[in-house]
């Protein structure tokens, strides 16, 4: 299995015959057979494919990102390529108390009219043994 690794910029590694850990791993699991042809069958084609290793069909949707720089796409990614729809990068998403750790949003935070939900910070992280 060869594919031509040029332009693949960081990907390229696993492509061009240096490493071959992904394509001997692809061939460990068998995906070329049922349950993995029949559950997956984008793999059969997946390095006839000129454009093997371009991150295709990946989404960033619905983040919050506040006080530094919000996104950096590299090595030929763009919107084109990776769907970003629908993050909150403009002002203040209304923290209850960021300063002191608190990063649950407030009731009011304009990131609910993007249609976020409230995470239950409270089911989240570490709980005391029952």
């Amino acid at each position: 299995m060869h594919v031509d690794a040029r332009g693949l910029g960081w990907a390229s590694f696993w492509f061009n015959g240096k490493d071959n850990t992904l394509i001997e791993g692809l061939k460990a699991m068998h995906y070329q057979e049922p349950s993995y042809s029949t559950r997956y069958p984008q793999l059969l084609t997946l390095y006839a494919e000129p454009d093997t290793a371009v991150a295709k069909d990946n989404y960033i949707v619905r983040n919050v990102s506040y006080g530094g720089k919000w996104l950096d796409l590299r090595d030929g990614m763009t919107d084109k390529i990776i769907h970003i729809q629908d993050n909150f990068t403009a002002d203040d998403p209304g923290f209850v108390d960021a300063e002191h750790g608190n990063f649950q949003l407030r009731d009011d935070s304009p990131v609910y009219k993007l249609g976020f939900k409230r995470i239950p910070m409270e089911q989240i992280g570490p709980r005391p043994a029952r």
